[in-house]
């Protein structure tokens, strides 16, 4: 089987290695995680998602039907991959690369036309995101409350809601006056916190993390201290979390992301020939709730932004 894309990070280390070897580490419908014997995440993906760091996609529909197993062996070279024992292999030479700098040649929109998309969000977002993660501390958390937004401003809560909105707004406060020595210790009160193989709390953090540091160029502030901020949410992930969601947690602390939530950010605040509200709604539906509690971050750093107040804390380092 030839692989149809392959993530530009995972051609450049299959440029310098030789050889990987690893295991199969996890199986779902559309995603089948390798991790090799020197700690890199691989992810092999259907025809039906998105490319994302570390990854490829091949032309098949449902990997549950394919007789993959967890645990089983893995030789990965810059022709192929092939599971050991298996008869099954994917050949890399003949496939395309992606970057993942889509945002490279594109310009800024007018912040009129920004204040419409990031209305469009708002309400494309709580109308059909799914509210079974953390998607109801929308309402709930200083920070990102929007209720006077919106005409009909209910998601019904559900525990994990409950549970967490204190937290997070302790997190947030932190978030904006930034204290070194305190952060990490609200970073641990939350992570791997929520449903998923990437709890949503991880989830929300990875849409924080990369749109904060988009608006803050849009805004024309400082990203120092966003970045450093971003290297503690990683750091302090570490061991605390899934495998599967330290890696997405770096990935975003390095602006890396899957291709359809990169999108619903291009579409924004960049020009393009992307449609918002198509975006959206094609980013709600990754993963369980994981397409909605990343916006949910998307949509509070636009909240956080939007007040003169915390911009002023990331003018100056």
């Amino acid at each position: 089987m030839n692989a149809i894309l392959v993530a530009s990070d995972l051609n450049m280390l299959l440029t310098n290695k030789l050889k990987l070897e690893g295991n199969i580490h996890s199986v779902f419908e559309h995603a089948v995680n390798i991790l090799t014997n020197d700690n890199f995440f691989i992810t092999i993906l259907t025809i039906e998602r998105d490319i994302s760091p570390m990854s490829i996609i091949i032309k098949e529909n449902n990997f549950l039907a394919i007789d993959f197993k967890v645990g089983q062996e893995v030789l990965i070279t810059k022709k192929k991959i092939q599971i050991i024992n298996s008869e099954f292999e994917i050949i890399l030479t003949n496939s395309k690369e992606w970057n993942f700098n889509i945002f490279s040649k594109s310009k800024y929109i007018s912040l009129k036309n920004y204040k419409k998309n990031i209305q469009l969000f708002e309400k494309t977002l709580i109308k059909y995101g799914n509210s079974n993660g953390i998607l109801p501390i929308v309402f709930e958390v200083d920070a990102i409350n929007i209720k006077s937004k919106l005409n009909k401003p209910f998601i019904a809560s559900n525990h994990y809601s409950v549970f967490i909105k204190e937290r997070v707004n302790e997190f947030l406060k932190q978030f904006i006056n930034f204290d070194e020595n305190i952060f990490p210790l609200l970073i641990k009160k939350i992570i791997g916190f929520g449903p998923g193989l990437t709890p949503s709390i991880d989830d929300f953090l990875s849409g924080l993390m990369i749109m904060s540091i988009h608006l803050a160029r849009y805004f024309e502030l400082d990203t120092t201290k966003i970045k450093r901020i971003n290297r503690l949410i990683y750091t302090s992930s570490l061991e605390k979390t899934t495998k599967v969601s330290e890696e997405m947690l770096k990935n975003s602390m390095n602006e890396k992301s899957s291709l359809g939530f990169l999108n619903v950010i291009k579409s924004i605040l960049y020009e393009s020939n992307l449609d918002t509200e198509k975006t959206i709604l094609e980013a709600i539906k990754y993963g369980d709730t994981s397409g909605s509690d990343f916006l949910l971050g998307v949509l509070t750093a636009i909240n956080l932004f939007e007040n003169e107040n915390i911009r002023r804390n990331f003018i100056n380092d």
